[in-house]
């Protein structure tokens, strides 16, 4: 399977219609096709990733994250979410190495990204030092042709002062004032609907892979 299929984007639609208990358990079967479809793109797409960021044994499931919402600690009461999405990392969802992300929301944002978010203090140290010591390959990344294509600017949460060690005076404060590091392509419906999607999210991926390369020095030391 080279794209989305149609049977899931149909049911991401409908659950954004009717996101409630009794409408998801009347309509499991659409649902299980639909996640079904899902898992066979995302188990082609690991493969293709593995052949230039080996993976590792990893499957599918490892990797797409829940329909169901955790409501808990949330004002927001909705029972499911109205996307699919899936980590492609070594470790899929317990990822132990800096991650390409892939969303499909027909009724919203669909989206491609790769890099850090949601660091531990002791990543989000080791990154910010490796920039210190060592900031021209990020900045040579950040500046590619392909990374500004597809991607414009680094995203992430940002400080509003500098984090502690560092001066407003560093050359390279800008960056050093992430909170996090990742990159962000928004997806078109034409994109992903398009025959051979597979290939274009690769394509963008490999766009990305410089930059996931330079934040796992860091981020992985830091596990």
């Amino acid at each position: 399977m080279l794209t989305i299929s149609s049977t899931t984007l149909d049911f991401l639609e409908a659950l954004s219609a009717h996101n409630n208990r009794e409408w998801f358990h009347a309509n499991k079967a659409f649902y299980q096709q639909a996640r079904q479809d899902f898992e066979k793109f995302i188990e082609k797409l690991l493969q293709r990733v593995d052949e230039f960021y080996p993976l590792g044994l990893l499957r599918a499931k490892d990797c797409i994250y829940r329909q169901q919402r955790d409501i808990r600690f949330s004002k927001d009461k909705t029972p499911y979410t109205t996307h699919m999405s899936a980590i492609i990392a070594p470790g899929g969802k317990k990822m132990t190495h800096i991650p390409f992300y892939l969303r499909i929301k027909p009724d919203g944002v669909s989206m491609l990204g790769a890099g850090a978010w949601e660091c531990s203090a002791q990543q989000l140290y080791q990154i910010r030092q490796e920039i210190d010591y060592n900031p021209q390959p990020l900045k040579d990344i950040l500046a590619a042709p392909s990374f500004r294509q597809y991607f414009g600017d680094l995203k992430g949460e940002r400080l509003k002062r500098p984090p502690k060690g560092y001066q407003e005076d560093h050359p390279d404060i800008a960056i050093l004032k992430q909170k996090e590091f990742y990159a962000e392509h928004i997806l078109t419906e034409k994109e992903y609907r398009a025959p051979d999607f597979m290939s274009y999210v690769v394509e963008v991926f490999l766009a990305a892979f410089p930059l996931v390369t330079y934040l796992n020095h860091a981020w992985v030391e830091a596990e």
